[in-house]
């Protein structure tokens, strides 16, 4: 685990502290794929690998598996945890674990995979009188652009008590890192694609506006549009190279350095309780919520908003502040349209009575070590309205 702690003093006022904690490895490039099975060689030689089921496209799956074999490692392979009519639960899969003596635990996907297989590690590393568990580790390898948890020692999951999302901290040493290969991207739609990047952007956005903003959070939010803005016209232009999703990850990667110095705001807080309370796919709730995130800023933030305008590739020569602030939304809106991308929360058949309950789920994130959400929920509820 690297912390990083920066003071600065000016001679004339002090700069508040900066604490960069990134509890794990991450592993980031073409073909670090590769690497599997020589890292998980370190930790065991028995695995559990949790995967996405449409990963078998393109022999994914079978590629890790074969790393693993290559190093020793025997590996359990289970691909459709989370699938619709899969049965399994996190409980079932943490007592397969115990009886497989699992030692690594795997997770291959994107976001609701990687939460489910921190979830299924933590339960896991905690077993009582266990000792393949209680010397376990983690690792994941994302097949999609963005994780804002990808840099934070926690997850995100339903309470089933309180029947809402809470936050849960990964226990100590559990977690030893991620593997990020642009590769596994190549295969995605031009659609699918447009959606993940507007979810990245949406993460991007908000963490640029933030107030618990600060010149490194700045910084790599700043890298965070640019990148994405930049993969997103060349996807826009069919390059069919590995490029844009390059790009996009490197997009998702300063993203999630940014979030583990200040908290997600309440645009990501409502992506994640939409999609659970409705089972939507976060990058598409994160599609529709971007433009309208940007419209709430407009105003008070012109300058930010202007800024983030050009980083994205907007041309705002000679534009006033407001009216560059206004180009960052028009952009975003002329894509959707050409992308042929939901613009509505509405579009997903949703009611609008229902919002008021995502509203207060994600103000009730406030008080979590991730997430800053400093909205009332009448104020959240007025934003799903717009967006609705």
């Amino acid at each position: 685990m690297v912390n990083l702690c920066f003071f600065f003093y000016t001679g004339v006022q002090t700069m508040a502290e900066v604490i960069l904690e990134v509890p794990g490895k991450l592993y980031f490039g073409s073909d670090v794929l590769n690497l599997v099975g020589s890292i998980a060689s370190e930790y065991g030689n028995r695995a559990l690998l949790l995967a996405d089921y449409n990963l078998h496209e393109g022999k994914y799956i079978e590629r890790v598996i074969d790393l693993l074999h290559g190093k020793g490692i025997q590996c359990i392979l289970i691909d459709d945890f989370g699938s619709y009519g899969s049965s399994r639960t996190v409980t079932e899969m943490v007592e397969f674990a115990r009886s497989s003596h699992i030692e690594i635990l795997i997770s291959m996907g994107g976001s609701s995979t990687l939460n489910a297989g921190r979830s299924i590690a933590s339960r896991y590393r905690t077993s009582p009188r266990h000792t393949e568990a209680e010397h376990s580790v983690y690792l994941e390898i994302l097949s999609v652009f963005r994780f804002p948890f990808l840099l934070r020692n926690a997850f995100i999951e339903m309470d089933p008590g309180e029947q809402r999302l809470k936050m849960y901290p990964l226990p100590p040493n559990l977690y030893k890192g991620t593997l990020i290969d642009p590769g596994i991207m190549a295969g995605l739609s031009t659609k699918y694609t447009g959606t993940l990047l507007m979810d990245t952007l949406l993460q991007a956005l908000e963490g640029f506006i933030s107030s618990e903003g600060n010149f490194m959070s700045e910084t790599l939010f700043r890298g965070a549009l640019l990148h994405g803005g930049d993969g997103l016209n060349e996807a826009l232009r069919g390059e069919k190279s590995l490029k844009p999703r390059v790009k996009a990850t490197q997009s998702g990667v300063l993203s999630a350095l940014g979030y583990s110095i200040i908290r997600m705001g309440p645009a990501v807080a409502l992506s994640y309780t939409l999609n659970r309370q409705f089972g939507i796919p976060k990058s598409w709730i994160g599609t529709v919520l971007l433009p309208h995130l940007a419209d709430t800023y407009e105003e008070s933030h012109p300058e930010l908003l202007a800024e983030a305008a050009k980083l994205i590739g907007e041309d705002t020569f000679g534009l006033s502040p407001q009216e560059a602030a206004s180009s960052f939304s028009s952009r975003i809106r002329r894509t959707l349209a050409g992308l042929g991308l939901p613009t509505r929360l509405r579009d997903f058949d949703l009611k609008l009575t229902r919002l008021v309950e995502a509203a207060e789920e994600a103000a009730g994130l406030e008080s979590t070590q991730a997430f800053q959400v400093p909205l009332s929920v009448d104020s959240l509820y007025d934003f799903l309205k717009r967006a609705f």
